[in-house]
């Protein structure tokens, strides 16, 4: 990343209205704010590098407005700028910072229906933005438009099982059990299929059919090397469904294997206290 910037500060230092390489720094300085955020935990140096690739990509769409990719990062921007508590968002705005949900989805939907590099990553970002504000149906005909063009995409074909669960339709649990049945048939080699049964236990228990939750989370342990997180979650949902289904034994032996897992963890944390006093549902 850094070499990357210093090449795009050569051409813009030799032309500053360069769109192309306004556009590239853009992109070097969200990649770099993603992974510290994600990584480093580096918030402040996050958003200092947020900040800086909205700029670079609003400079962008000021000498050539018929540059739809520049409005992905902007589009972002706007959104999360808008989804801020007003507290927040004033406080933003004191450093020249603003943005509303409607332009930012007004910019995503452009760049999701244009044919630029960034279509696909439009198209995901508004169906992760339309859950957060409940708008199920319409990020479900963004996800089924994706699945079939990515057929081996794991996280896609999950979130059509999430996004049906929380707009509360009967077929979210028959996703789940495809996606397992295709992750067990090898369709998303090397990836952590699984999580398709941590998502059916969580549907099931939602619906009170305890049996059932506990049956989908121990599948998890049908999974050759289990992501130690998603093992984690399922251990501790088994547990609760045996606390809640008065099989006390299955339910320590659950706990137990939690802590074994990672003692460190928030799961970790609630198995031991369930270990003291048994698991009731939640109040």
């Amino acid at each position: 990343m850094e070499r990357a910037e210093n090449l795009e500060e050569q051409r813009l230092k030799a032309n500053d209205k360069d769109v192309d390489a306004l556009y590239a720094r853009g992109v070097t300085r969200a990649s770099f704010a993603l992974y510290t955020a994600l990584v480093e935990r580096a918030w402040f140096s996050a958003l200092r590098n947020a900040v800086g690739a909205r700029r670079d990509h609003e400079r962008v769409l000021e000498l050539d407005p018929k540059y739809v990719d520049a409005k992905l990062v902007v589009g972002t921007h706007n959104y999360v700028m808008g989804s801020l508590p007003w507290a927040v968002k004033t406080a933003v705005s004191l450093v020249g910072l603003s943005g509303t949900k409607e332009k930012g989805f007004q910019y995503l939907r452009e760049v999701a229906k244009s044919n630029g590099e960034n279509s696909v990553d439009a198209q995901v970002i508004l169906c992760l933005f339309l859950r957060r504000e409940h708008r199920y149906d319409e990020a479900l005909v963004i996800m089924r438009s994706l699945i079939p063009r990515y057929p081996h995409n794991l996280l896609l074909a999950v979130e059509e099982g999430n996004l049906l669960r929380s707009a509360g339709r009967a077929e979210a649990a028959a996703v789940y059990r495809r996606v397992w049945q295709a992750g067990r048939e090898g369709r998303y080699s090397g990836l952590h299929y699984e999580l398709a049964a941590l998502g059916l236990g969580d549907l099931l228990r939602s619906q009170k059919d305890f049996s059932g939750a506990a049956n989908a989370y121990e599948q998890v342990h049908e999974v050759t090397q289990p992501d130690a997180e998603i093992l984690q979650k399922a251990d501790l949902g088994a547990g609760e469904m045996y606390d809640l289904m008065a099989k006390r034994d299955l339910a320590l032996k659950k706990y137990r294997a939690v802590v074994a897992t990672n003692g460190s963890t928030p799961s970790a944390a609630t198995a031991r206290q369930h270990i003291q006093e048994p698991y009731r549902g939640q109040s």
